[in-house]
């Protein structure tokens, strides 16, 4: 009887997909209904085999809509089950989701969309989560064939001496025992393809191309971008000498994380989030430079801009990221 509920759901499904096919009008509001339906079919349907069939009629959908010309200039304003983001100037942009499984994993899907400027065209990347096959991801440089999945949550643009650098702030399920939370930096080469990771993240006195936290399931740990008060003193041979002084400033903000137990060290799958420590990035001359027990106790401001999925009402959003 479950699998017979299920083949009538499907076909349900299938019958709406057709009728939207019909419509001529591509941009309307039938559009992103159409993507919610099958992308809330994703995110909480029981069953794998069914969110991997939505996931191909959200996929192709999309794939068609965002073919069309002038869709950079569509927001997507209305679609509740996948982060977007375009860049001021519209050279890219993102649109990403998860899908997540009943064995507790996630898998991420992310359709890139990128203004060649020889072309003078927009290209189309779908890119391949293959982050199981990376082994080390805080040294990896990685393409759309080879993408570090994650649900992105908030994009940091920068510039340096004429190069743009997107950083992101990421979300990973990633099993029953443990969460993630990564640090990511998209550029464009002159052909506009996207290469994912850079040598832009001083961390603990080393170079990374990426910053991957890890944490115990059930803990909450804050990794967000806001405008923060330090102050700092100066101590020889320590990054925190060059943040000397009272001043706001634009920092990644994060947790210290330590294991439970002392003899846990090194297992991240155990650590857990110490909330009496703020640590912290800056962006200075190219780089993200960690700086370490940031004091935010006195003046400050509110963290800023929340993906545009987060809602109140928590049924119509992805998820609240801990």
């Amino acid at each position: 009887m479950k699998y017979i509920k299920t083949i009538i759901f499907l076909s349900l499904l299938n019958f709406q997909f057709y009728s939207f096919a019909q419509d001529k009008s591509i941009f309307n509001k039938q559009l992103e209904d159409t993507l919610n339906f099958w992308g809330n079919s994703i995110l909480n349907n029981a069953e794998d085999f069914v969110k991997y069939n939505a996931n191909e009629h959200f996929t192709e959908i999309l794939l068609n809509a965002i073919n069309q010309k002038n869709s950079i200039d569509y927001p997507f304003d209305s679609l509740k089950t996948a982060f977007r983001y375009t860049s001021p100037d519209k050279h890219f942009r993102i649109i990403n989701w998860n899908l997540p499984k009943k064995d507790g994993t996630f898998e991420y899907f992310c359709i890139l969309q990128s203004f060649n400027k020889k072309e003078k065209q927009y290209f189309i990347y779908q890119l391949k989560d293959k982050s199981a096959e990376i082994t080390i991801p805080e040294n990896a440089i990685l393409g759309p064939e080879k993408w570090y999945g994650a649900l992105y949550y908030k994009v940091i643009p920068k510039e340096y001496k004429g190069k743009e650098y997107y950083t992101l702030l990421a979300w990973d399920g990633n099993n029953n025992v443990s969460r993630k939370k990564i640090i990511e930096v998209i550029t464009f080469n002159e052909a506009g393809k996207p290469s994912f990771g850079a040598p832009i993240f001083k961390y603990e006195n080393k170079i990374y191309k990426r910053i991957v936290f890890e944490y115990k399931a059930n803990s909450v740990f804050t990794l967000r971008y806001e405008k923060q008060f330090s102050k700092l003193k100066k101590k020889k041979n320590d990054n925190q000498s060059l943040m000397k002084g009272k001043d706001f400033k634009w920092m990644i903000i994060y947790d210290r994380l330590i294991p439970e137990e002392s003899n846990l060290k090194g297992f991240y799958q155990f650590y857990v989030p110490d909330k009496s420590i703020i640590d912290a990035f800056y962006f200075k001359k190219g780089k993200w430079i960690q700086i370490k027990n940031i004091d935010i106790r006195g003046k400050r401001k509110l963290f800023i801009q929340k993906p545009d999925f987060y809602k109140k009402d928590k049924e119509k959003s992805i998820y609240q990221p801990k």
